[in-house]
């Protein structure tokens, strides 16, 4: 995902009574817009549940009944989509998705974050509709690296990757700082460490990479990830099977890697030694034709069920790169595809309309095909278990 705009400041400890409190008054604001994004819902009145039918003036329901199967379904597809928020907090068409289970993790960036306190209650706000609805908890996510790609801006690591690979000791505390950060104000899932071992000296990732060997990436990304995860916050190793062949960045333009599968798969180590400490992996939007990929990697089951699960032997929560990027954005039916990849949380870091328009077709697909509802109970199972883990 693209960089963004960076600044220093300083985190602030906030009292989670204090938050919680302030979070409720805002949620409570939010009924109008609740009952205003109602009108806009698309599904057919026959399939909407009874029992969400409306929040009332004292606020949504705190807890929803048993769903039937088709709600069900429906909740199954939220829990795979991570939107994005526009804005220092939650728009009313936001929270109302949240609330129906339409949602099921929300990815910020530096513009969502102008201040902790805001932040922490930015992220309050949604958990609070989450739970009203009856929902699981909410990913949080940011892209939490350090150096250039830092979205909360006064949060560590200061120094990149490249300057924390020389020092495994400092990338283990600097990865405990920055959990810990993060979990202040609610975020529970960094999308951090980058695994890929530069193998082109003209690769894109430049100071985004731990080193330049895959021994090098393992003892510095396993080291940041541990300590993150020691501090109570989620992980995700990127970008499998790995963007060190790649010189352009898929944000930005369609890229296909030709190395053969020995090259690539040595490139796997730093996946096996941080297995301990990775929540999630994040799959590559390249191509990857020695692997049976010529399309992006987030389409193929190949690279999901052969290459990472079996061959390196993952067993948690993949996680797509954005899918509004250049490499993916105009494959038809790509949300369904992707699950029926193997993909279980598509993000979609640009705009509310597109992850709203991915849960649908979700939705439409899994209604239509047999096998892709199956896919899609099997994903939102495994995403569900890992948000029982959070601490």
């Amino acid at each position: 995902m693209a960089d963004l705009e960076g600044g220093p400041d300083q985190p602030q400890v906030l009292s989670r009574v204090w938050v919680a409190r302030g979070a409720a008054l805002v949620v409570a604001g939010f009924v109008g817009g609740f009952l205003a994004f109602h009108a806009l819902d698309a599904d057919p009145p026959a399939q909407r549940p009874a029992a969400t039918s409306a929040a009332t003036e004292h606020g949504p329901p705190i807890a929803a009944p048993t769903p039937d199967a088709d709600e069900s379904l429906q909740r199954d597809a939220g829990q795979k989509i991570v939107a994005r928020m526009t804005g220092v907090k939650p728009s009313p068409p936001l929270l109302y998705r949240v609330f129906r289970g339409r949602v099921g993790g929300v990815i910020l960036f530096s513009r969502n974050a102008a201040a902790p306190a805001q932040l922490a209650q930015a992220v309050a706000t949604l958990q609070e509709a989450a739970a009203r609805g009856g929902n699981p908890r909410l990913l949080i996510a940011v892209d939490q690296e350090g150096g250039d790609v830092r979205r909360l801006p006064w949060a560590p690591p200061d120094a990149s990757a490249a300057e924390l690979g020389a020092d495994p000791a400092g990338a283990l505390a600097q990865g405990e700082q920055t959990g810990r950060a993060l979990r202040r104000v609610g975020v529970n899932l960094d999308l951090a460490p980058v695994l890929d071992v530069p193998a082109d000296p003209a690769s894109f990732l430049r100071s985004r990479a731990f080193g330049q060997t895959s021994d090098a990436v393992s003892r510095a990304g396993c080291a940041f990830a541990a300590g993150v995860r020691r501090a109570g916050v989620l992980t995700a190793g990127k970008h499998f099977p790995g963007l060190g062949y790649a010189t352009a960045n898929t944000d930005d333009t369609h890229v296909e890697i030709r190395a053969g599968a020995p090259l690539l798969r040595a490139a796997y180590a730093p996946y096996r030694a941080c297995l301990g400490s990775l929540s999630t992996v994040m799959i590559s939007n390249a191509a990857y034709p020695a692997l049976g990929a010529r399309e992006p990697a987030v389409l193929s089951r190949a690279v999901v069920e052969n290459e990472l699960r079996r061959r390196v032997g993952f067993r948690g929560v993949v996680i797509s790169d954005s899918l509004e990027a250049r490499a993916v954005r105009d494959v038809p039916d790509l949300a369904a595809r992707a699950t029926l990849a193997g993909v279980d949380l598509l993000v979609y870091p640009t705009t509310e309309a597109a992850s709203e328009q991915a849960y649908r077709a979700l939705v439409a697909a899994a209604r239509a095909h047999p096998a892709w509802r199956r896919e899609l109970t099997a994903s939102a199972r495994r995403i569900r278990q890992l948000k029982a883990a959070l601490k």
